[in-house]
């Protein structure tokens, strides 16, 4: 055979992804990445005695021992009532009072860590979460962060907390000292930040800031049961943890809430493609096939994580 064994096909992966089974597709991927590696292995051989990877076999490697990790859910659970918002000097409409006696309110936030080792690239990072994954218990999401609009905060580099506001929805609190700043971001943060002095809104996030670096953001789930979020960002191969937070509601006098976490991981298919090219040509016509497809066969070498708890709801605030 002659000429480059792999095509210029760029094109992403199909519309669907965020309905699937990623626990099957999971496992899919870890079983190509596990025939991949045994592959790149044998046809680049091993360098001087006989014991380090080459870097073909290598940078398959750090893409199938790269991690994705979750904190814990249960540790800023937080009931919202009239009561813990009153004494926050939150004042609710009649409308958003009529709501939290239908429903009773919590906020949930949960860190989510993406660990690439140091040779591996991504091209983004998607998680869902789902209430009540298996039955029909009623918990929607009343509000998500972050969303598009909070970008401009998210890239500014600085600490802010969030709270939940008078609308029954996040609002950013940052120092008195940032207030201008942040406000001179763009259109999109105006009504969303107040200054900490000034702040009416209970405390579900104490100040924190973003580490991800430079990434875009798409999120639904918004009255849903299921809360979704691509990140893409060229600085996916450091470090990336994420704080996701929800306010949900959930038919009145629930004690439990079953809660499930997944995230996944697409790795950059021209690096990966470029770190196999010297020997594509003696891997198995499935694998070639594969990598030929370059970015739409990222779902194929992704990397999955998922884990699930059952909720106690609890009663009071906290505070």
């Amino acid at each position: 055979m002659s000429g480059d064994m792999l095509s210029d096909d760029m094109s992403g992966n199909g519309a669907g992804f965020e309905e699937m089974d990623w626990t099957e597709a999971g496992a899919e991927a870890d079983e190509n990445l596990a025939e991949l590696f045994e592959e790149v292995k044998t046809w680049s051989g091993v360098l001087a005695g006989g014991e380090k990877l080459s870097a073909e076999a290598s940078a398959v490697d750090d893409l199938w021992k790269s991690e994705i990790s979750f904190g814990d859910p249960r540790s800023r659970l937080q009931a919202v009532t009239k009561g813990s918002l009153a004494a926050k000097g939150v004042e609710l409409s009649a409308e958003m009072q009529a709501q939290m006696d239908l429903w009773d309110f919590y906020t949930l936030t949960l860190r989510v860590d993406m660990k690439p080792k140091p040779g591996a690239h991504f091209r983004q990072l998607l998680c869902r979460f789902h209430l009540n994954p298996d039955d029909d218990q009623g918990a929607v999401v009343q509000a998500m962060f972050p969303e598009e609009a909070w970008m401009p905060v998210l890239s500014w580099g600085g600490q802010f907390g969030l709270g939940i506001g008078a609308g029954l929805g996040w609002q950013g609190i940052v120092e008195p000292v940032d207030l201008a700043v942040v406000e001179g971001l763009g259109a999109s943060v105006a009504g969303r930040i107040v200054n900490r002095e000034e702040a009416k809104a209970q405390i579900a996030l104490a100040p924190f800031e973003y580490t991800g670096g430079r990434f875009t953001i798409v999120a639904n789930g918004v009255d849903n049961e299921r809360a979704y979020w691509r990140i893409e960002g060229e600085e996916l191969t450091q470090t990336t943890s994420m704080l996701f937070a929800l306010l949900l509601k959930v038919p009145k006098g629930q004690e439990t809430l079953a809660f499930k976490a997944e995230a996944w991981a697409e790795p950059d298919m021209t690096w990966l493609v470029n770190s196999v090219r010297n020997v594509a040509r003696d891997l198995t016509d499935r694998l070639l096939g594969l990598l030929k497809l370059k970015q739409k066969a990222a779902l194929k070498f992704g990397l999955y994580a998922g884990e699930k708890w059952v909720l106690t709801l609890p009663r009071e605030s906290g505070e």
